[in-house]
């Protein structure tokens, strides 16, 4: 019985102490904040969302490097002339269209690197610590202020911009190479040597006979690969056999005994020779050796003479190439041809 008695008046204290606490804070003034139209003041420094204000970025990416986890995305486009994009708040002057700034705010790890590099203190941590989305989209701040059409159009004016400074450089450049190559040069936009000397010498109506030794054909093919050849190609010899040089050409057997097929000498009489036979105004020849065997001391291969005869006598070049010996002819065909477009283009 004692014990019954005992639980009742535990039971009845224990409802008039919760009625007490339960008065004692209807009649206290509240202690916990309502939360989230109230919230505790954050400490001096506290470092929470981002923000950006792009009147005073000059969009010089600094933000975006010292970022340590690639948060912050930032693209540019330089201005033209007559574009007037302000100053900043300390009087900078912008030079850069700002077109994206990206904040990805749920890689953000709130380290604030990024505040310090600026050099116009346009980004700063706000109070703002509260800010959960259903989207994952929504959680990358777009500060730009320039629109879709703005960032087209100033895309456009820089590309039109680029190019022709592009344009501007390239002209000085190819000007300087001209300038350089001087006399080497001999065409651009896809001209060939073979090109450009037939139209010289359809130009000064003049004709052309070939003898070859090293290139074995190789001028002659070159030659009338281009079309209308015929107006100024008139013929052509390989001579490739020391024999052959005498019989076709006339060399004198004693010269090419006592100088050599590969010499001075051989080339001007066979370029004198095929210009006789061939009746034209200009006789082209070339002899040499190609290798990989046959040279001397004296004559190593890659040793090259050409022979250019005209009405007012003969020119004689040497030439020392290197490499395979397709290639050595190849720098052959080209240099013969070349010889004869400088002589045209100096007459």
């Amino acid at each position: 019985m004692k014990e019954y008695f005992g639980d009742i008046f535990k039971g009845i204290w224990t409802v008039l102490v919760g009625m007490r606490v339960t008065f004692n804070h209807l009649f206290t003034p509240a202690v916990t904040i309502q939360y989230p139209d109230v919230r505790l003041k954050l400490p001096e420094r506290a470092r929470n969302r981002l923000y950006v204000n792009m009147d005073d970025c000059i969009g010089c990416d600094q933000c975006s490097a010292a970022c340590p986890v690639s948060c912050i995305r930032i693209e540019t486009v330089k201005s033209v002339a007559g574009d007037d994009l302000g100053t900043t708040s300390t009087g900078q002057k912008k030079r850069l269209w700002v077109t994206t700034f990206d904040i990805d705010i749920a890689k953000c790890c709130y380290c604030a690197l990024c505040v310090y590099p600026c050099p116009t203190e346009c980004i700063k941590m706000t109070d703002v610590y509260e800010f959960s989305e259903y989207d994952r989209k929504n959680l990358i701040y777009n500060y730009v202020t320039l629109s879709d059409t703005e960032i087209a159009d100033v895309k456009a004016k820089a590309a039109v911009a680029e190019k022709e400074a592009a344009e501007g450089e390239f002209d000085c450049l190819e000007a300087g190479l001209i300038n350089r190559l001087g006399d080497y040069f001999f065409g651009q936009e896809g001209d060939t040597i073979e090109e450009v000397t037939g139209n010289l010498l359809k130009e000064k109506g003049l004709t052309l006979a070939v003898a070859e030794s090293l290139t074995g054909g190789l001028i002659a093919d070159r030659i009338t690969d281009v079309a209308g050849a015929s107006a100024y190609f008139m013929t052509g010899a390989v001579v490739y056999s020391n024999e052959s040089k005498t019989d076709l050409l006339g060399v004198p057997a004693s010269v090419i005994r006592e100088k050599g097929a590969v010499s001075p000498e051989v080339a001007s009489l066979m370029a004198q020779g095929v210009r006789e036979r061939g009746k034209t105004d200009l006789g082209l020849a070339v002899t040499g050796t190609a290798g990989p065997a046959g040279g001397t001391p004296l004559k190593p291969v890659g040793t090259v003479y050409f022979s250019l005869a005209t009405s007012c006598g003969n020119q004689v070049e040497g030439k020392l190439f290197s490499g395979q010996r397709r290639t050595i002819k190849l720098a052959s065909s080209t240099y013969a041809l070349d010889m004869v477009r400088r002589l045209l283009k100096a007459g």
